[in-house]
């Protein structure tokens, strides 16, 4: 529950497009159920393949916007990722 509260609500959504606002919401229901998965990852040593999948997207740095070079890539990871790590 303290790291659900620590979210920050204002943060994008990864791939699975629930956004921390809602986790953070609901999280009185799942909570449970999180940590089970989490602590089953953790002594089996498997984290669940859609915990590994991030968006990745580019954002503009500076100069010619035609050059991909002017870019940087960031990683959108999904709000259970985040709660995990």
């Amino acid at each position: 529950m303290k790291i659900t509260g620590n979210l920050k609500t204002n943060k994008s959504s990864g791939h699975d497009n629930l956004r921390p606002k809602l986790v953070k919401n609901v999280a009185d229901y799942v909570v449970f159920p999180i940590q089970r998965l989490f602590n089953m990852s953790f002594e089996s040593g498997i984290v669940p393949s859609k915990l590994k999948i991030a968006k990745v997207i580019p954002i503009f740095k500076k100069g010619d916007r035609v050059q991909v070079s002017n870019y940087r890539p960031i990683s959108l990871l999904n709000v259970f990722d985040k709660l995990m790590y």
